[in-house]
């Protein structure tokens, strides 16, 4: 049940988003939609046929072709989409649309990087960091981020108003409220 756009992969990094889209056919989603790079197009049509697969060029980037997929689902953006201006902008418009977001790996790299993009992060949104990529998302150490794991992640998902699924060996749920 349900309809899910996945975000993912880029130019020759076509597993992050085979593999993302084949995690919702297999936890019951019954539409999947895939945005990724041109050259990833055929392989993932090969693996996962059932998947709908809409593509966008990395030379030539248009935002309505992001824009249509995003007006019938709830969203996963990141694994192997790689960081940048594009990254970011898709990101952004996402973030826009106030659906139900699941960020990962790529798409945490590029919130680290950019203020503004945090600042847009919403009570819809689960990100998903391991240690590192959340060390990185708070500018920390993994050791600082070790010695007091619950109360900051705690702390970030109330600052950033959004659900943290912080995992390790021990995985941590928090909300924004605590």
């Amino acid at each position: 049940y349900g309809k899910i756009l996945i975000i993912a992969g880029s130019k020759d990094i076509s597993g992050a988003a085979v593999l993302c889209a084949e995690a919702a056919f297999r936890v019951g989603a019954g539409l999947v939609r895939v945005f990724t790079a041109e050259q990833n197009r055929q392989i993932i049509q090969r693996l996962l046929p059932e998947a709908m697969v809409n593509t966008y060029d990395v030379h030539h980037f248009n935002m309505k072709s992001l824009e249509a997929c995003l007006k019938w689902c709830d969203v996963a953006i990141g694994p192997g989409i790689g960081t940048g201006v594009i990254q970011k902008n898709m990101i952004e418009k996402v973030l826009e649309y106030n659906l139900p977001t699941v960020i990962d790996a790529d798409g945490i790299n590029n919130i680290s990087e950019d203020e503004r993009l945090k600042k847009k992060l919403h009570k819809n949104v689960v990100i998903t960091p391991h240690l590192g990529e959340m060390a990185n998302l708070l500018h920390i150490t993994i050791s600082d981020l070790k010695d007091n794991l619950w109360e900051i992640a705690r702390k970030a998902a109330e600052y950033f108003n959004a659900i943290f699924v912080l995992k390790s060996e021990k995985t941590l749920v928090v909300y924004p409220d605590g």
